[in-house]
């Protein structure tokens, strides 16, 4: 579904059914084995955002603000 689409719709479900909603983004995608994950070591070194962009550039247009925040952290710009 993808954002922002997935937030506006737990907006509206909230109204119906007051709970805790929690959106998964691609969650599914990998449990389902549609996605495959990345490598031990994307992940360990908490870059498995990065390897999902690599694989699929088209993700990278969506999330570009990650890796704005990536050159921010690393140049120590918080």
């Amino acid at each position: 579904m993808g954002s922002p689409k997935q937030e506006e719709l737990i907006i509206e479900i909230q109204k119906k059914y007051q709970a805790v909603y929690q959106g998964l983004g691609g969650s599914f995608d990998v449990y389902v084995g549609y996605v495959k994950r990345a490598p031990n070591w994307w992940i360990k070194n908490y870059l498995e955002w990065a390897y999902r962009i690599i694989k699929q550039p088209i993700r990278g247009r969506r999330q570009i603000h990650l890796v704005r925040f990536l050159i921010n952290l690393l140049l120590k710009r918080y």
